[in-house]
């Protein structure tokens, strides 16, 4: 009786199947890249949007009152969250506090990463300009100008700058750049505090859309 011939794949098969494997993962990789990073951009909207109504509390219910003259006041993410005291109260950390325990480790120079994205917070000097989230610029915020201004970035945690940056200020407008001009991306390229301003050198000035900013992009409202 003959033995039953053993047949396994010949080396053109092998090369067609493998062929396939990578036309097909050609295709579905960036599907997956481009879902993922629409994923990230939305999730940093909603972040933003976050902390856009809590500084609003954080003014109406005078959390945060340096110059006690009864005006609430702006705050970072550490005073925010409960992760550092608040400037007017040394000793004691917002209790209960303003945003949730994922806004609490603030790294060098005053940026906190969520899926994908870095933020940050810039609040005003005694001459308008912002001031990233350091403990030595906790002394240096001015109350007065505290009252009224802050503005905070959410850009790409990725080194080669690819999504969106977007921008949220007092007013509570997100703007969108789509960042090609700027490159925005990881703790290296990150945005000055009057990136997005038409004016260079204070936050307290405005943002105006479809025009250059000072950093080179074109800034347009979220819809």
């Amino acid at each position: 009786m003959n033995a039953r011939r053993q047949h396994g794949f010949t080396l053109i098969e092998l090369m067609v199947v493998v062929s396939i494997i990578a036309v097909i993962a050609a295709m579905a990789i960036p599907n997956l890249l481009s879902a993922r990073r629409s994923a990230n951009e939305g999730s940093a909207i909603a972040a933003l949007r976050t902390l856009s109504s809590t500084q609003v509390q954080c003014v109406d219910r005078t959390f945060i009152d340096a110059d006690l003259d009864g005006r609430g006041e702006h705050g970072f993410f550490g005073e925010l969250s409960g992760a550092v005291p608040a400037r007017n109260n040394p000793g004691a950390p917002m209790v209960p506090p303003l945003l949730a325990g994922s806004f609490k480790t603030v790294n060098n120079p005053g940026v906190i990463t969520r899926s994908g994205y870095y933020f940050m917070i810039y609040l005003p000097d005694v001459n308008g300009q912002g001031l990233g989230e350091t403990p030595a610029n906790y002394g240096q915020v001015d109350a007065d100008e505290a009252e009224d201004t802050w503005c905070a970035y959410a850009w790409p945690a990725e080194a080669n700058g690819v999504g969106s940056v977007y921008f949220i200020n007092q007013a509570g407008e997100i703007f969108r750049s789509d960042n090609t001009t700027q490159g925005y991306g990881g703790a290296a390229l990150i945005p000055a505090p009057d990136a997005a301003f038409a004016v260079a050198g204070s936050i307290t000035g405005r943002v105006i859309p479809g025009q250059a900013a000072v950093d080179g992009g074109i800034w347009t409202v979220l819809n």
